[in-house]
């Protein structure tokens, strides 16, 4: 079932972050919300996880999820290593056996296992990243929340960890929601884009994104086809 939020108004005190806002996040789909900065893109995070609530409005199909979620930084726990990092957020929900599996095969797939007793204080700003990415998908959830993750990073490590990040979802299918203000990010990776105003937050465009991902080239007569109507929706 679906995501799905219906005429959400949030307000902090006196101050409106979210005005009259409906989405729907399909399942099993990647959908990305655009926005400036601090118009209130977390905000709709922190109410698919019950961490906010609405003055107005109904959110439906939130109940009954397991969440993964992916921060600007990794949030990693610099007293373990880089598997036992991905163990932790296991818990004792799976064998001994079992554990060891998925742990493996996230980090092969992330191309960690060389680094697999690492601890995370050795590790570069990319590496760490690579390993939060790896947690996140290790986490039996099937929802993944994205809070400009990849923020931080230089343009080439930034396109490869979207790469990586792709390259695992494919094989999980898992409903990712991702907030940015990085046009260039939403375009890669989205299924479908959701434009907000500045605040308090409104939903100024929405749309899906029917080019396969391997064919949105930057320069491409589609990309920017794209791009365009992305850089309007955010100046008008």
């Amino acid at each position: 079932m679906s995501l799905n939020l219906h005429n959400i108004s949030v307000n902090f005190g006196n101050l409106s972050v979210l005005k009259d806002v409906s989405m729907k996040f399909e399942t099993g789909a990647i959908s990305v919300v655009l926005g400036p900065s601090g118009c209130g893109k977390t905000t709709i995070l922190n109410l698919l996880t019950s961490m906010v609530k609405a003055q107005t409005g109904k959110l439906e199909g939130v109940g009954g999820h397991n969440f993964s979620y992916l921060f600007q930084e990794p949030r990693l726990l610099p007293w373990l290593t880089v598997k036992s990092n991905l163990k932790f957020v296991l818990g004792e929900i799976e064998s001994k056996e079992k554990r060891e599996q998925l742990c493996s095969r996230f980090l092969e797939m992330t191309d960690l296992s060389d680094f697999s007793d690492w601890y995370p204080g050795k590790l570069s700003g990319g590496m760490k990243q690579r390993v939060a990415i790896a947690r996140a998908f290790a986490h039996p959830s099937d929802i993944i929340l994205m809070d400009e993750p990849f923020q931080a990073l230089d343009l080439k490590l930034k396109l490869s960890l979207i790469n990586q990040f792709i390259s695992l979802w494919k094989g999980e299918k898992r409903t990712v929601v991702l907030v940015t203000h990085d046009i260039h990010e939403a375009i890669t990776l989205a299924d479908k884009i959701f434009v907000l105003s500045e605040k308090p937050a409104s939903i100024v465009d929405s749309f899906n994104i029917e080019e396969p991902r391997e064919r949105r080239i930057p320069g491409s007569s589609e990309y920017l086809k794209i791009e365009s109507r992305l850089f309007r929706d955010l100046i008008e």
